[in-house]
């Protein structure tokens, strides 16, 4: 018996297979479930707003030191869980319920994309020390 995944909240959901190939009888699965451009627009919109806040502050935004260590903390946890959310579902110990495989599904795309801008938006406003962020490296020329 295969391993139950987060993608079977998918598939019991509309009673049909999320992973599909070229070869698949059933083409318009794939461009539904894959080739939409709105099944990604979480993380374009995220992008597009970190991108649009730091060209309206000039590329650096001042903070304040505890705004630091919280959007640091959150970053660093929502990254945590997005990578290591689904482990359960791959080692099959601790399989989700559909429900919360169908949240993560929803929203983990969404979340990364919120880790990685505040990871640019602080490294590029220099909030990220000269260890995790050299100068050079994601600074604005």
């Amino acid at each position: 018996m295969r391993a139950p995944t987060n993608h079977h909240a998918v598939s019991k959901l509309y009673q049909q297979p999320i992973f599909l190939s070229y070869s698949n009888p059933q083409p318009q699965r794939f461009t539904e479930f894959y080739l939409t451009p709105y099944t990604r627009i979480g993380p374009f919109v995220v992008g597009v707003l970190a991108g649009y806040l730091m060209a309206r502050h000039g590329g650096q935004i001042a903070m304040k030191w505890y705004v630091v260590v919280i959007g640091w903390a959150v970053a660093v946890a929502t990254g945590l869980a997005v990578v290591y959310g689904i482990h359960g579902d791959i080692t099959a110990k601790d399989p989700s319920s559909t429900e919360v495989a169908a949240l993560y599904n929803a929203l983990a795309r969404s979340a990364w994309a919120v880790a990685v801008s505040w990871v640019i938006i602080a490294c590029t406003s220099g909030y990220g020390g000269e260890k995790y962020c050299p100068r050079g490296f994601m600074h604005p020329a």
